[in-house]
């Protein structure tokens, strides 16, 4: 399952890329996260999710996140690994980042999400575009001077 978009967002580009390479400030962004660690610094993070489509008594869902290809102020990999129950799900995202003026950039994503659970898939592709809006919602707020 495929997920592309892009977004304008109030900064240059390498503001906009120190400010997804900074998770103190991107984890504000993520909804749903009640908790982030570092595994290891700059390169691999564990978070933990409470899912819009989960009920509330379920626990929030653990997921590894590993940072993959990158090249400064212009393209960032992500690569998310998580298990709903028994089925394993992985996600690679490309975010790659184009100066549109002085202070804008247009950011494009592309998500690449694998699991052989047609439900899992049907969820998510339900559910993803309203997380990713609200993701792409509250970094343009936070970027704005």
């Amino acid at each position: 399952m495929k997920l592309r978009g892009q977004c304008e967002l109030p900064a240059p580009p390498v503001a906009v890329w120190h400010f997804l390479a900074n998770p103190d400030q991107v984890s504000q962004c993520v909804p749903g996260l009640t908790a982030w660690e570092t595994i290891t610094p700059n390169t691999h993070f564990r978070l933990w999710l409470r899912l819009p489509f989960a009920p509330p008594a379920q626990p929030p869902l653990p997921i590894t996140l590993a940072w993959g290809e990158q090249q400064h102020a212009t393209s960032l990999q992500l690569l998310l690994t998580t298990q709903f129950g028994l089925q394993s799900v992985q996600a690679t995202t490309q975010l790659t980042l184009h100066p549109l003026a002085a202070t804008q950039t247009q950011l494009h994503f592309l998500t690449v999400i694998t699991t052989d659970n047609r439900f899992i898939q049907q969820m998510l592709r339900h559910h993803s575009p309203k997380l990713i809006d609200s993701f792409f919602v509250t970094m343009q707020q936070r970027l704005q001077p």
